[in-house]
């Protein structure tokens, strides 16, 4: 039930994804996000500390996916994406080069001797639990974003999950 609840969100998104969307890069207040979503990311990130708050909005409709910014401890570099009803849709977790899987890097830098690697996150998918790499690599001024799995194998766009397809673009 719960699996069907959340691919029906997502296929809802869908149409909201593919119609003009803006992310806010400016914090917005902690009152401005729903108490379902900060009590969700409470549930699932106790000992995180929320460093701020952002929204993906729809023009017409409003905030649709809210983004929490956090750190643990010192280490700053988590962010975790909710639907407006505080449906987690991912997690992330910011990683320099060095923490990248080192088979996706020596493969980067074989076919991509032109890009340089900027860095990484590993996104966390809850249903069902997937993790995957992101490893955004540039060359000059273009920015592209490769994917791998865990073991450093690359997972072609059209191979992605649908939460990566939708929100991470």
């Amino acid at each position: 039930m719960k699996q069907h609840y959340i691919f029906f969100s997502v296929l809802f998104f869908l149409g909201f994804a593919l119609s003009a969307q803006t992310l806010d890069t400016e914090y917005i207040p902690t009152s401005e996000v729903p108490e379902a979503i900060i009590a969700k990311q409470e549930f699932l990130f106790p000992s995180k500390y929320v460093e701020g708050w952002q929204a993906i909005s729809d023009e017409i409709s409003g905030p649709e996916l809210y983004i929490s910014k956090f750190k643990e401890n010192t280490e700053t570099g988590f962010s975790a994406t909710y639907t407006s009803d505080g449906v987690l849709v991912y997690h992330s977790k910011f990683l320099p080069e060095a923490s990248l899987p080192e088979t996706a890097v020596l493969k980067i830098r074989s076919e991509y001797d032109r890009y340089e690697i900027q860095s990484g996150y590993l996104i966390t998918i809850p249903t069902p639990k997937q993790e995957i790499y992101r490893i955004d690599i540039l060359d000059g001024i273009r920015l592209q974003y490769l994917y791998y799995t865990v073991n450093g194998q690359q997972i072609p766009e059209e191979s992605l999950p649908i939460e990566i397809r939708l929100f991470e673009k």
